[in-house]
């Protein structure tokens, strides 16, 4: 049975209940927020009961701890009893599998709950546990959204294409509002996500909660200026683009929300700089920083509901997709899609490089720190990946060899791979720096902002993009050796200029390779501007020559051994081979071999190390 058949009555009851659990969400986020706030996370010391009992003596930090529980449990009841009504009474698709994803969400919710109770408020599992909090409460308040009459006072099609976007964001790129407003709602959960991090690991005490903190507090601020930014863009938008007064309503809140959180997060940031305690005053202190997350929380979800009511109420969007209907891939190509996006095989390079600097670094390798590094480089190469697609997306559609690529062949949106690359940056960065060390993330944040913001735009403005390139090509090594804790040492940067000197040669053989192609694209590589090649030449005679002189350091700074520097000659003549057959002859076939070896060698010469590491 559809909602609209459910009579008037149980429509209006099933309305007020999602919105009561929407509210109740957002308290529970607000007692969550005071128990972090007043250090009363282990006040009780035991779950799921509260010393053993039901209802513990409420004193002291008791008070926030098990109230926070007993507003949990009332929560997750409701989520329970609200996905059973949609499920049996409403016949769309996409509400019933959000409301069992509402109930997956606070479940998931308990047990992270219970985990950090009993694990003595792990910081990593502490920060996910409020993140999906925020989540939770999105969806809940989505919920309450598409039960309500106002949403459901429109076309059937515009209503499908809209609760479309909560499953896949497929075709919001047409939409310039609400794309808007997505890279907002990208960029606030991320900032919630940093905020997260700063309360709790701000718990870890001492000089080492100082040296956490600090470095998340610079990133959160830098956020606090993106998310001000991207709000302010995404209201404009909405207002200037919809004469709909709830549209209008909706962006003069995202403003007023923006302006209480930059206010209240001053004002957080005032209290937490007067003093070393971690515990807060609770008036000055405790209220105003669960204030300032309660509101994120709020701007977090009314930006989505911009989002979705956007892409509902633009006419002219219906319009055009139903004149131009496309063929839709199913989840199985989408998915696939997706995962090409992040390029796999130079994905899988950049991690074995990060695990070779882990293994070399290290006197044992921990197996714990050599799969967070692995897991975090990936999630940060595939978004840098991703991103570098989406900047490069109108040359690529020029090229031959990129134009079948999932953005320029029309498989994937603009808008969603943007938000996707933002994620995996994210997610890897706060991953990298939860489970290793902020060196480690610090050095993976800059590899991919040097290679998106500084490498790319270059490609299009001079042949020098090539050397500027090989800088965050080389820099996994360093996120491996990094990640155990040593410091880096002359070892480390021996092992970093090998792999910047490979690049050269590496590079310049597929520039060679492709020079006609990179012209099409619009792109400045040194054989587009050197006709005869002989430039190009000496440079693949000067890297490779250099490159095979430094690989023998390792033997001469104690990274390895004898056995190592009789294979890194023998590799080393092999590659000059190649390396000055290429630039002699400088044809289609030399420069196809050059990068053939350049791709034996390089993993080759890696091995030999690690083989024979002192």
């Amino acid at each position: 049975m559809g909602s609209d058949a459910l009579p008037k009555t149980e429509r209006r009851a099933l309305h007020r209940f999602a919105v009561a659990a929407a509210c109740a969400t957002l308290v529970l986020i607000v007692a969550g927020g005071l128990v972090t706030s007043n250090d009363a996370g282990l006040s009780v010391p035991d779950w799921p009961l509260s010393y053993n009992s039901l209802m513990p003596p409420m004193v002291g930090g008791i008070v926030f701890e098990h109230t926070h529980r007993m507003i949990a449990a009332t929560v997750g009841l409701m989520a329970v009893v609200l996905a059973l009504w949609l499920w049996r009474r409403d016949e769309r698709r996409a509400i019933r599998r959000l409301g069992a994803f509402a109930v997956a969400a606070v479940m998931a919710q308990a047990i992270l709950g219970g985990i950090t109770v009993l694990f003595f408020l792990p910081p990593a599992v502490s920060i996910f546990h409020a993140s999906l909090a925020q989540i939770f409460f999105c969806t809940t308040v989505v919920l309450a959204l598409v039960t309500s009459p106002l949403w459901r006072a429109g076309s059937d099609n515009a209503e499908r294409m809209s609760l479309k976007v909560l499953l896949f964001p497929e075709g919001i790129s047409g939409n310039r509002e609400a794309s808007a407003a997505a890279a907002a709602v990208a960029v606030i959960f991320f900032q919630l996500l940093l905020g997260s991090a700063v309360r709790h690991l701000g718990m870890v005490g001492g000089s080492k909660g100082v040296q956490l903190v600090v470095p998340v507090l610079l990133a959160h601020l830098a956020g606090a200026a993106a998310v001000t930014i991207l709000v302010i863009r995404a209201a404009v938008r909405l207002a200037k683009a919809s004469s709909d007064g709830h549209m209008q309503r909706l962006a003069a809140l995202m403003l007023g929300l923006l302006g209480s959180q930059l206010f209240l997060g001053w004002r957080a940031y005032l209290v937490r700089a007067s003093g070393p305690n971690w515990s807060q005053p609770f008036w000055s202190g405790a209220v105003i920083t669960t204030a300032h997350v309660a509101v994120g929380a709020i701007l977090l979800a009314v930006t989505l509901l911009a989002v979705l009511q956007s892409v509902k109420t633009n006419r002219q969007f219906h319009q055009d997709r139903l004149s131009s209907p496309r063929d839709r891939a199913s989840l199985r190509n989408k998915a696939a899609a997706y995962l090409e996006l992040t390029k796999p095989r130079v994905t899988l390079l950049v991690v074995l490089t990060a695990a070779a600097g882990v293994y070399l670094a290290s006197a044992s390798v921990n197996a714990a720190v050599l799969v967070h590094v692995m897991a975090g480089t990936a999630l940060l190469s595939g978004g840098t990946a991703v991103l570098n697609e989406f900047l490069e997306r109108d040359a690529d559609a020029r090229m031959r060899r990129t134009e079948r690529r999932p953005l320029p062949s029309g498989r994937i949106d603009p808008a969603p791979a943007m938000i996707y690359g933002m994620v995996l940056i994210f997610s890897g960065t706060a991953y990298l720096a939860a489970f290793t060390n902020l060196l480690t993330a610090v050095i993976g944040c800059l590899t991919s902002i040097i290679y998106l913001f500084i490498y790319t735009p270059l490609k299009t403005r001079t042949s020098l993009c090539t050397f500027v390139g090989a800088f965050p090509g080389a820099a996994p090594a360093l996120m491996g050796w990094s990640a155990v804790g040593a410091g880096l040492d002359e070892r480390a940067w021996v092992l970093f200029l090998i792999l910047f000197l490979w690049q050269f040669p590496h590079f310049l053989a597929i520039s060679w390779l492709y020079r006609e192609d990179y012209a099409r694209g619009g792109f400045i590589m040194l054989p587009l501007i050197d006709n005869e090649g002989k430039k190009t030449g000496r440079r693949i005679m000067v890297f490779t020559f250099s490159m095979v002189g430094a690989s023998v350091l390792p033997s001469l700074v104690g990274l390895a051994g004898s056995l190592y520097l009789i294979g890194a000659l023998l590799l080393g003549m092999v590659f000059m081979k190649y390396g000055v057959s290429a630039a002699m002859l400088r044809t289609q076939i030399s420069a196809r071999h050059l990068l053939r070896i350049s791709v034996i060698y390089l993993p080759l010469l890696l091995t030999l190390m690690m083989v024979d590491k002192r």
